[in-house]
């Protein structure tokens, strides 16, 4: 509002994505283009006129995820996940998925975004669980997988992984630990369009690693907003026009062709990736593609609506 803004691209964090849609009324005049924040509400459970999601919500990349985990014989998952929004949304599409197919989780330990000591946690596993889901991003991941491996566990258990656990960011410094795991990404390490291959060269010139999702993630949001200005000519004091634009356009990105749904979410591909070394890199290869979907999965968008939000407790299935 003090320096009279149009268009904002972000934000990352979960819970600032919900700041964002619980105040975007007092932002009238400004579209804005959330680019990483997943937190499932900001497009669902009521829709902002001015808050559009190129992203993904929490729960999009780990639907499938879940159906997978049935698929390869596990009936008890246990899971480990940071204490806030985004992860309450990718264990919830995890749970859904898995629970419906008859699966159960026995133990959901949650933990402070931060934490440094993992062995509380580590100590909470159920020893006769099948998996292990782990929805810790940044350095939670990294050190949360260092001291499963200290403790001698990390071949002892199968590991499944959120979408931000196994990002390309982590596996610079932990890809051998990480080989084999399987996690569901709107991005990956290994794709067959140009767009992908594009950033993928650029992007390996400038910093020396593949690119990781939220660069895909900024990427395809500024990308999205310049192509809806070219269509209204440059004239964003049409704010109407610009987010009808903006909800008309659709385009190929590095991570797949994307779109948006009516409640101004996107809807892209998705993919179950597996931890491999290629050509020297520790890479998320493809393994399955699901094609265009939805936030709100198979499900009937008005009852998914209608369910509670997912948290901490909700859903449970042990």
């Amino acid at each position: 509002n003090r320096d009279g803004a149009q268009v904002v691209l972000g934000p990352l964090s979960g819970a600032a994505g919900l700041a964002v849609k619980k105040g975007a009324g007092e932002f009238p005049d400004a579209t804005i283009i959330v680019a990483g924040s997943a937190a499932e509400d900001i497009t669902m459970r009521g829709v902002a006129p001015n808050v559009f999601r190129t992203s993904y919500t929490g729960a999009q990349p780990t639907f499938p995820l879940g159906d997978y985990a049935y698929d390869q014989g596990y009936r008890k998952v246990a899971i480990v996940a940071e204490d806030y929004a985004f992860p309450y949304a990718q264990v919830g599409g995890f749970m859904k998925t898995f629970c419906a197919r008859g699966g159960s989780v026995p133990k959901k330990i949650w933990v402070p975004i931060g934490t440094s000591d993992y062995s509380s946690a580590v100590a909470q596993i159920p020893p006769d669980v099948d998996a292990l889901f782990v929805a810790l991003g940044g350095t939670d991941a990294v050190n949360f997988i260092r001291q499963m491996d200290d403790f001698g566990l990390l071949d002892q258990m199968d590991i499944l992984g959120g979408t931000v656990t196994v990002d390309g960011t982590q596996l610079a410094s932990i890809g051998p630990l990480m080989e084999g795991v399987v996690s569901g990404s709107i991005m990956s390490g290994q794709l067959d369009n140009d767009a992908y291959k594009s950033l993928d060269r650029k992007f390996g010139e400038l910093r020396g690693r593949p690119p990781s999702l939220f660069v895909e993630n900024y990427y395809r949001a500024a990308k999205w907003a310049l192509l809806a200005l070219e269509d209204v000519d440059g004239n964003v004091e049409d704010q109407e026009a610009l987010r009808k634009e903006l909800l008309q356009t659709s385009f190929q990105a590095p991570g797949s062709f994307v779109s948006f749904d009516r409640y101004h979410n996107v809807v892209p591909d998705v993919y179950l990736n597996r931890v491999e070394k290629v050509n020297g890199e520790w890479r998320n290869v493809p393994i399955r593609t699901y094609s265009r979907v939805s936030q709100f999965w198979t499900f009937d968008p008005e009852q998914y609506q209608a369910a509670p939000a997912y948290d901490r407790d909700t859903p449970s299935c042990p």
